[in-house]
């Protein structure tokens, strides 16, 4: 049988392997010991190829913001998952990008980029991977007044449970998705002018009360796809949403979610840098309190929930590399029994392990 922490670690592949492999201090017996239980939860032959991370970008950008006719000008991008050869885009257009570390890139923009006034899109992508979540850079002049007016976009049939932001046809506009409690989805395309174009509503099979949870490229197609939980019976699942690029998207099976359907905070991240989103997200008040993991397969589908149990109920989610050791960090801010403060932060070990501390 294979010691429960060798299994762990090798669960992040041979890269996390051949990391422990390599660290001071292990004697040759514990190095052959490791590399057989390698052998048994990695698999063989042996083949050390694995998709680069999916960056994170922290916000903002540096600068985070531009007038329009200005030169041109260095941008740091801060982040993780950063690797050599990642490249720094600006409305999906490569700029000439610096490798600083694996937590900090800087890329060159052209005058031409910010002769107008608008919002840019940046992006990272590494060698071979899928792009970041966007950050958005505005191209204006400075003002000391900022003003709404109200417009109504669209008339939407039922109770409104999410609505989500993200450019699901890939024309550099964003547009929105919109559930309903009574199982339907709305998806409302960008003209850039302000208004929006509705497209017919689907449905979500076999899902009550469904809500969408968040929009991201789960399967690595380059497509924007959509997640959505709701009941199935008895059951809170999840259901993920494949994008066909134009606006449209595909339902899928449904699978195991541990968490609330609604009002909780989820967040898509590659933790185990290989490539794949995961999910994290605050675990159902019913079944304990605590933070909740789903390891991606990358192609659309998501491993069973795995809960952490913790002394507080969630209440917000927080991604990134707090302690720069190179391994995405989460904050989970809520309130529970914990004398110190309603708020729990989980340092990531490296890949999937994550250590507890109260702050």
């Amino acid at each position: 049988m294979v010691p429960s922490s060798l299994r762990v670690r090798a669960r992040q592949g041979w890269p996390g392997v051949l990391r422990w492999l390599l660290r001071p201090g292990i004697n040759r017996a514990s190095r052959i010991i490791f590399l057989l239980a390698a052998l048994l939860c990695c698999g063989g032959p042996f083949s050390f190829a694995q998709s680069n991370p999916v960056p994170w970008i922290n916000q903002p950008v540096v600068p985070g913001s531009a007038v329009p006719g200005s030169t041109a000008f260095n941008l740091t991008v801060n982040g993780s998952n950063f690797v050599s050869g990642a490249t720094v885009k600006w409305n999906g257009t490569a700029l000439a990008t610096t490798f600083v570390s694996g937590s900090q890139l800087t890329a060159t923009v052209p005058a031409s980029d910010i002769a107008k006034a608008g919002t840019a899109s940046v992006t990272v992508t590494n060698p071979g991977g899928a792009a970041s979540f966007p950050v958005l850079f505005e191209i204006t002049t400075p003002t000391t007044t900022v003003g709404f007016a109200r417009d109504d976009l669209a008339t939407i049939t039922g109770y409104i449970t999410n609505l989500v932001l993200g450019d699901f046809n890939g024309d550099g506009k964003p547009d929105l998705a919109v559930s309903v409690s009574e199982g339907q989805v709305t998806i409302l395309l960008n003209n850039g002018d302000g208004t929006f174009r509705t497209l017919p509503s689907f449905t979500l099979p076999g899902l009550t009360n469904p809500a969408l949870l968040l929009a991201a490229d789960i399967n690595n197609d380059g497509k924007l796809d959509l997640l959505a939980c709701g009941q199935n019976q008895s059951l809170i699942v999840l259901m993920p949403l494949l994008g066909n690029g134009d606006g449209t998207f595909q339902p899928q099976p449904t699978a195991p979610y541990g968490g609330p359907c609604g009002g909780g905070v989820v967040v898509a991240a590659d933790f185990k840098q290989d490539g794949k989103l995961d999910l994290a997200y605050a675990g159902n008040f019913s079944e304990g309190n605590g933070l909740v993991l789903q390891f991606g397969n990358g192609d659309g589908t998501f491993q069973n929930p795995v809960q952490t149990k913790l002394d507080d109920y969630g209440l917000g989610l927080a991604v990134g590399d707090f302690n720069r050791d190179g391994y995405l960090d989460l904050d989970l801010a809520g309130a529970g029994a914990h004398p110190d403060a309603g708020d729990s932060f989980l340092a990531a070990a490296g890949g999937d392990e994550f250590l507890c501390r109260h702050g």
